[in-house]
C-alpha cells in the first residue's frame, strides 16, 4: 500500500505542475519539468512519511483525500492569481490577503473565468476520494522502513541539488533562482510550484538577502581615447573626463550636489551593505544643472500611471488630452524600467522613489517609517 500511495501522489504532483505551466506559461517541456519532478518526488516521499504514521484505515482514507484537496486549492489558487496578476503569489502575499477583501469579487470572478484550470487542478482529490475505499494503513510501521523512506528522500534532495549546481549558472537559472535570486515567474518555470513556495518559505524565516556582488569602487572608468586625448596611461579616469568637460565648456557649470561628509557616515556605520553604498555614492560624479533644472520649480505635480498602457494609443482622436500632454510638454523617449517579478503597487513604488523594490513582500507597507526626502510627495 505504501508503494501505492507514493505513486500516486507524486503522479498528482507531475500532474499538477504540468497543467499549471500549461495553463500560465502554455509550456511543457522547460527545467521545471524535470526538477519539478525530482523535487515532487521528495515532497510525495514526505508525505509517505507523515501517513505511515496514521494507524486507522478512516483517517488514514480522510488525511489523503484532504491532502490531494490541499494541493488542489494552491496550484487552482496560483493558477488563477497568476492569470489574473501576471505572476505567482508568495507567502507574505498569502499571509496578508485579509488586508485585500474588498477585492473578493474581483477573485471569485477570476476563479469563474478559469473555471476549466481549476477544475482539472482538483482532479487528484477525486481520484482520491474515489479510491479511499482500497486506502488502509500501513502495517506494521517499522523503524527500518520509515528510515528508508527518510535516506530516499534525502538522496533524491541532494542528487537535485547536485544537478542544480552542475548545471547553468547564467541570469535566471535554476541555479540563481534556487540560490540567490527571488523572482516568483521565473522560479516556477524552473524548478516548479511547490519548490518555489518551500524556497520562498526558509528565505521568508531566515530573513534571507540576496548577495550582493562586490566592486572596487577604486579602480578608474575604462573609457577608450579618441586622437585628441594625449595622455600617457591607457586608462582614461574619472578625473581626466571631468577636467576636459570642463576645459571644453566656456560657461561655468553648476553641480547637482549636496554637501554630504561620506566619510564621517562610512566611520559611523558597522552595516557592511549600508558601508558600500556609503563608498558607492560617494565616488559618483554629480550630474551638471541645465535649461530643465528648476522649471517647474513651486508647481504642483499630477502623476498618472496607466498600468498596461500603451503609447500606441496616444492619438489625437482616441486620446486627445494624452496626445496633447505628450507633444507640447516634454516627452521622455529613451525611458525604461528595470524588470522585477512582483506587484502592481511595486510598480508605482519604483515610479515614485525611483528604487527597485523587494521581491516577496510588499515594499510600500516595509518601507512606510523609512526617511526617503526625494521621494514623490515629499
Amino acid at each position: 500500500m505504501g508503494k501505492k500511495l507514493f505513486f500516486f501522489t507524486w503522479g498528482a504532483i507531475i500532474y499538477l505542475e504540468t497543467v499549471l505551466r500549461v495553463s500560465t506559461n502554455g509550456s511543457i517541456f522547460d527545467p521545471a519539468l524535470l526538477f519539478g519532478t525530482l523535487f515532487g518526488a521528495v515532497f510525495a516521499l514526505i508525505l509517505l512519511g507523515l501517513m505511515m504514521t496514521v494507524r486507522q484505515d478512516k483517517w488514514l482514507r480522510v488525511s489523503f483525500v484532504l491532502t490531494m484537496g490541499a494541493l488542489g486549492v494552491l496550484f487552482a489558487s496560483q493558477t488563477v492569481y497568476y492569470r489574473m496578476m501576471r505572476t505567482f503569489y508568495t507567502l507574505y502575499s498569502a499571509g496578508n490577503a485579509g488586508k485585500i477583501l474588498e477585492f473578493t469579487g474581483i477573485a471569485v470572478q477570476g476563479v469563474l473565468n478559469n473555471i476549466l484550470f481549476v477544475l482539472l487542478m482538483f482532479v487528484p482529490c477525486g481520484a482520491a476520494f474515489l479510491i479511499k475505499k482500497n486506502i488502509t494503513a500501513i502495517q506494521p510501521l517499522k523503524s527500518i522502513r520509515f528510515l528508508m523512506v527518510v535516506m530516499l528522500a534525502v538522496a533524491i534532495q541532494l542528487g537535485s541539488i547536485a544537478l542544480i549546481n552542475f548545471g547553468d549558472k547564467s541570469e535566471n537559472s535554476p541555479y540563481t533562482l534556487y540560490y540567490n535570486v527571488h523572482y516568483p515567474e521565473f522560479s516556477v518555470t524552473n524548478l516548479g510550484v511547490l519548490t518555489f513556495m518551500r524556497i520562498d518559505a526558509q528565505r521568508s524565516i531566515i530573513g534571507w538577502e540576496p548577495e550582493l556582488e562586490s566592486v572596487d569602487f577604486s579602480e578608474a572608468i575604462e573609457i577608450p581615447l579618441n586622437s585628441d586625448q594625449k595622455h600617457s596611461s591607457g586608462t582614461y579616469g574619472k578625473e581626466n573626463f571631468i577636467e576636459d568637460f570642463k576645459s571644453q565648456t566656456p560657461k561655468p557649470i553648476i553641480y547637482n550636489a549636496m554637501d554630504i561628509d561620506f566619510d564621517a557616515l562610512i566611520a559611523a556605520e558597522t552595516d557592511e551593505t549600508v558601508i558600500a553604498m556609503h563608498q558607492y555614492f560617494k565616488t559618483v560624479e554629480p550630474t551638471a544643472q541645465n535649461k530643465h533644472t528648476g522649471l517647474f520649480k513651486d508647481y504642483n505635480l499630477i502623476f498618472i500611471t496607466a498600468e498596461g498602457f500603451s503609447h500606441l494609443a496616444v492619438r489625437p482622436d482616441v486620446t486627445p488630452t494624452l496626445y496633447k500632454m505628450m507633444h507640447e510638454g516634454i516627452y521622455f523617449s529613451n525611458f525604461y524600467t528595470s524588470p522585477w517579478g512582483v506587484s502592481t503597487s511595486d510598480g508605482e513604488y519604483v515610479a515614485t522613489t525611483g528604487l527597485i523594490p523587494k521581491s516577496g513582500v510588499w515594499s510600500y507597507r516595509y518601507s512606510r517609517n523609512n526617511f526617503m526626502p526625494f521621494a514623490m510627495g515629499n
